[in-house]
């Protein structure tokens, strides 16, 4: 067995442990990036289940209230804006009407939407028996192509979109009476 001199190595054990020390550093930062990914998108189905639920149970309050619901008193639109103050809920005398059930319910549920939503707000229209319910929110801290992903969200109905400013994601329900 003969030994080759070390001049005629030339550093090739060098090479190879930066090759692999470069290989692991890219596996390394993709595990991170894909962790990242995993807790936005795991938020952000938080947001859509809230968004949910929200929904519903608007929609439950609609039901109960039909002479409310027909007269439109459930109806909200105005162009999405993101405040995160919370509306004063009207009360009413000893046997409340239904304008004024209609008024405790939508203010009741758009403080719901602020205090449990990043940027909650709502689009509602109505059309005969059927009700159009449009629950919209913020995605905080989304990475650019996160944002192009739908994830099940619905197209935000152009009437409620702001001017300007960043675009909500929306959770679309509609409702029969």
């Amino acid at each position: 067995m003969q030994r080759t001199p070390l001049s005629h190595q030339s550093g090739m054990a060098l090479i190879e442990v930066l090759t692999a020390m470069l290989i692991t550093a890219f596996g390394l930062t993709a595990i991170s990036l894909l962790l990242v990914a995993t807790m936005q998108y795991g938020k952000m189905a938080q947001f859509q289940t809230t968004a949910q639920q929200l929904a519903a149970g608007y929609a439950e309050q609609m039901r109960a209230n039909p002479d409310g619901f027909t007269a439109g008193l459930y109806d909200k639109t105005s162009r999405y804006g993101a405040s995160t103050g919370a509306l004063t809920v009207p009360g009413c005398s000893n046997v409340c009407t239904a304008a004024e059930l209609a008024a405790i319910d939508a203010a009741q549920w758009l403080n719901k939407l602020r205090a449990n939503l990043p940027g909650g707000d709502a689009y509602v229209q109505h059309s005969g028996n059927a009700a159009d319910i449009w629950v919209m929110w913020l995605e905080p801290g989304t990475q650019s192509g996160l944002d192009s992903l739908a994830l099940g969200g619905a197209t935000c109905p152009s009437a409620a979109l702001p001017a300007g400013g960043p675009t909500p994601r929306c959770y679309f329900l509609r409702v029969w009476l």
